[in-house]
């Protein structure tokens, strides 16, 4: 990439960031005024994505800005063609600190004060931006979505479709003041998988788990890698939806409750999970069922089902009144044998569940 960047596009970019503060933080109508002059560049061999201009909030003198290479023939894939500007004034002899980079990838901006590092920012970069929003941008990271409204966005090409999604999310606040930010909506444990089961897979069932070849955790940097490049600091939701538990027996209900395991574990950063546990019950204890268990039968299963231990512990968990923010309800007397006998199912794949524990 030594090639890649001309002096004139260099001389071009040092005419706007002159006006950067290299003492002094950067305030967001500076930011503003700075992303509408980078726009109205004219360059020959990059895009730039304006609104993803950073300073470094421990270290003033030093910007980031994202950008694409438009060389074609040298990067066929668009999405093989993102960078990420490194911008230093304060120290010639300085190295960014992100964990992959050629240190060779390095130009003197003439009559400036900015040296320039290109860094690998691509979707795939996870390294590089898991980095750069830990340490120099969290405003990009995903916050909870709490009771706030939120559009979730299926994304099985999600290069394609998250700048999109976010180009649109930023119109939305724009017109009504209103961030319904979101990111995901596929499925955890169907529609996309952790790495190695997709990586495992031979193509020859279009629908196995991981059909879309998107894994938990490069969905989740590509939103990192949407968000930097829209400058989209107001707040996202990123939603890992949702992980099945299912099956027609005890051990295929344990494997899908191992898959989801492993797939909550690489869903970290995620800010809202959702699950489907519907096979785990036994819903003929639910008295909607078609054909429901009388009160006997109910009692029966409940007597069977469960040891004193593990009755007394429904008993004294769950025949007590709750109240939720001015809200009340409570059960049954001495416990509600219908649910316990309806989540009974789930009970058994983990039995440890009902067992008194004082450390829960």
């Amino acid at each position: 990439m030594s090639d890649s960047i001309s002096t004139e596009t260099l001389s071009k970019l040092a005419d706007v960031l002159i006006a950067c503060p290299l003492d002094a933080a950067l305030r967001p109508e500076l930011r503003e005024t700075l992303s509408a002059r980078l726009a109205a560049l004219d360059l020959d061999d990059l895009v730039l994505y304006p609104q993803s201009l950073t300073q470094d909030p421990r270290n003033h003198a030093r910007y980031y800005l994202a950008a694409d290479f438009t060389d074609e023939a040298r990067w066929p894939s668009r999405f093989d063609r993102g960078v990420l500007l490194a911008l230093i004034a304060d120290d010639p002899k300085a190295i960014p600190e992100f964990p992959n980079f050629d240190v060779n990838e390095r130009f003197e901006i003439e009559a400036s004060p900015w040296t320039l590092f290109l860094l690998p920012f691509r979707s795939f970069d996870h390294d590089n931006l898991a980095f750069f929003v830990r340490n120099l941008a969290p405003e990009f990271l995903p916050r909870p979505q709490g009771a706030a409204p939120a559009i979730a966005c299926g994304n099985r090409h999600p290069e394609i479709s998250l700048p999109a999604a976010f180009a649109a999310f930023q119109s939305i606040l724009g017109r009504t003041g209103r961030n319904v930010a979101s990111t995901v909506q596929l499925s955890a444990t169907r529609e996309m998988t952790t790495d190695d089961v997709i990586e495992a897979r031979d193509g020859e069932e279009p629908t196995a788990i991981g059909h879309t070849r998107v894994s938990i955790k490069h969905l989740f940097h590509t939103g990192l890698w949407a968000a930097i490049r829209a400058g989209f600091r107001d707040g996202y939701n990123a939603e890992a939806d949702h992980f099945i538990i299912s099956g027609h027996s005890e051990a295929e209900i344990q494997v899908a409750l191992e898959r989801s395991d492993r797939a909550i574990a690489d869903a970290a950063g995620y800010t809202k999970f959702t699950t489907d546990t519907s096979r785990m019950f036994d819903l003929q204890a639910d008295e909607r069922h078609p054909h429901p268990y009388t009160d006997d039968e109910v009692a029966a299963r409940f007597e069977q089902l469960f040891d004193d231990e593990q009755r007394a512990w429904i008993y004294r968990s769950f025949a007590q009144r709750f109240d939720v923010e001015g809200f009340g309800d409570e059960f049954r007397p001495r416990g509600d044998s219908p649910l316990a006998v309806k989540l009974r199912p789930q009970y058994s794949v983990k039995r440890t569940t009902l067992r008194p524990d004082s450390s829960r």
